[in-house]
């Protein structure tokens, strides 16, 4: 059974105990990027090429983009019992997985494209959507909040 440490403030590194060992391991914060989930609420992530393109998708989305690149559709049916971030976290993992292994080759066994550059060229088209959905949201609630905002000036005046 692991838990966090009360004392730590945000600031610091929060030392997680693990009561059967007696074993402290600190989280080093200093690894992780801010970035925002597709509700928009705060998260963090490792910076890595697959977290900056699943930035701000929804579960739909990354199971979507796994499809294209690994090729394997049984994400939906074999995550299932698990919840959404959960099932995010896994199908993130296998593309992580999967980008080690996709180095193309020529005949004499020299890399042409890493499986970096091949999960960027794949991952685009689903990056450039998932960011004009966002920017499609934002702009909808500031036009709402500017709207509500004029409503609530009318009423006073």
């Amino acid at each position: 059974m692991s838990k966090v440490n009360p004392d730590a403030t945000s600031e610091q590194e929060s030392p997680v105990t693990d009561n059967e060992s007696k074993v402290t391991i600190a989280v080093n914060k200093e690894k992780y990027q801010p970035s925002r989930t597709a509700a928009g609420t705060k998260s963090l992530n490792n910076g890595d090429p697959v977290a900056q393109a699943l930035e701000g998708m929804t579960l739909e989305e990354v199971q979507d983009l796994a499809d294209k690149f690994i090729g394997e559709n049984d994400f939906r049916t074999r995550y299932a019992k698990l919840n959404r971030g959960m099932q995010r976290m896994n199908i993130g993992n296998r593309i992580r997985g999967h980008m080690r292994k996709a180095d193309v080759l020529d005949k004499d066994k020299n890399v042409v494209k890493t499986g970096e550059e091949v999960f960027a060229k794949v991952s685009a088209p689903l990056v450039k959507a998932t960011k004009a959905r966002i920017a499609a949201e934002e702009k909808a609630k500031a036009t709402k909040a500017a709207a509500s905002e004029k409503n609530s000036e009318s009423k006073a005046a």
